[in-house]
């Protein structure tokens, strides 16, 4: 599965020495992303949506955004 793989990516980047932070912000972007994308895939009833979007992939999005601006933080340092 998708999460699986986000694990493995995960998995090779801890081999190698980051900024701290770093690899939180990947797992917040990745699985962020994975709940966005997942969530187009699947069958909700018309009444989980606001504005089109589901809560879910409203909850992808904020980690999307909090991982990105951890990621901006780290590298501006």
């Amino acid at each position: 599965t998708a999460q699986f793989l986000l694990f493995i990516i995960l998995f090779f980047m801890s081999k190698k020495k980051h900024k701290k932070g770093t690899l939180m912000s990947v797992f917040l972007i990745g699985y962020g992303l994975i709940r966005v994308i997942l969530d187009f895939l699947r069958i909700h009833n018309p009444g989980n949506y606001l504005f089109g979007i589901s809560h879910t992939q409203y909850i992808g999005f904020i980690m999307i955004v909090i991982g990105s601006y951890i990621l901006v933080k780290i590298n501006k340092k």
